[in-house]
């Protein structure tokens, strides 16, 4: 597989996917395993705290804050 810190051209991370289609198994992986940093941004200005909450996921959402994940909107 690609490098967890690898991007897309969008500048998307694979945390980025996790989060933006509901995979709280990955998205705990990817960032337990380290390499990964949930701050980071695509293209767009978006983080994973952005895509779960864009597409609903509010587990995703719950987790990322606990772990130190930003809410606020730049």
């Amino acid at each position: 597989g690609l490098p967890a810190d690898s991007r897309a051209l969008n500048r998307a991370t694979p945390v980025h996917d996790a989060a933006a289609t509901g995979n709280i198994r990955e998205l705990q992986w990817l960032v337990n395993q380290g390499g990964c940093n949930i701050e980071d941004k695509d293209a767009a200005g978006a983080t994973a705290l952005h895509l779960a909450a864009r597409f609903g996921h509010m587990e995703i959402i719950c987790w990322l804050l606990s772990v130190g994940g930003v809410a606020g909107v730049e």
